[in-house]
């Protein structure tokens, strides 16, 4: 056979083996978006239904949770108990605060002693910093919770503009039980 015989032969290689290397770049092209589509799915489950990310702004929560602190709040609960730590929206406004009455529990703050009183029984106050004191005119105690109406307060009482200003919460409102918190300033 002569050289010129193979020539054609080599050439049909040559193109059969680019072919089969274009068909495998595709591939992982193909595979690689795939794998990009089904990240963004996940990201989107992640963020946009699962949990919700948001920066504390404000000291009504103070010492519990912090100005900056990053926190964490699992959207797939629409009940909360007494103590839990919700997201919130008021209006535009992203808010913290402590569930402190739910749905049909009786609230009332006493004006002359500050005394937190749920369903007649004083509240743990936990993580409380100071007395619970009405705002005058705000909201009418006793205050009845009605179906999925939350008492929400902020920790720092002194300057937390909550319940006590706005009346009961809706469970509509309420974005997620925060399960995670990064402290913005370590050591803080």
């Amino acid at each position: 056979m002569s050289a010129t015989q193979q020539q054609p032969a080599d050439t049909t290689a040559v193109a059969i083996d680019n072919l089969r290397q274009r068909h495998r770049g595709r591939q992982r092209l193909r595979g690689t978006i795939i794998t990009l589509i089904v990240a963004a799915a996940i990201v989107f489950l992640a963020f946009g239904v699962v949990l919700k990310i948001a920066v504390v702004r404000g000291k009504s929560m103070l010492p519990t949770v912090q100005n900056d602190d990053l926190i964490f709040a699992w959207r797939l609960q629409n009940t909360f108990q007494s103590g839990d730590i919700v997201l919130f929206r008021a209006g535009d406004t992203e808010l913290v605060k402590r569930v402190i009455g739910v749905p049909g529990d009786s609230i009332t703050v006493e004006p002359r002693t500050g005394r937190l009183l749920v369903n007649g029984e004083i509240a743990d106050e936990e993580g409380s910093i100071t007395l619970t004191t009405p705002r005058p005119g705000a909201v009418t105690y006793p205050l009845e919770l009605g179906e999925n109406e939350y008492f929400l307060l902020g920790d720092n009482r002194l300057v937390s503009e909550d319940s006590r200003f706005f009346g009961p919460v809706s469970g509509a409102v309420i974005d997620g039980r925060v399960i995670l918190l990064i402290r913005a300033k370590v050591g803080a």
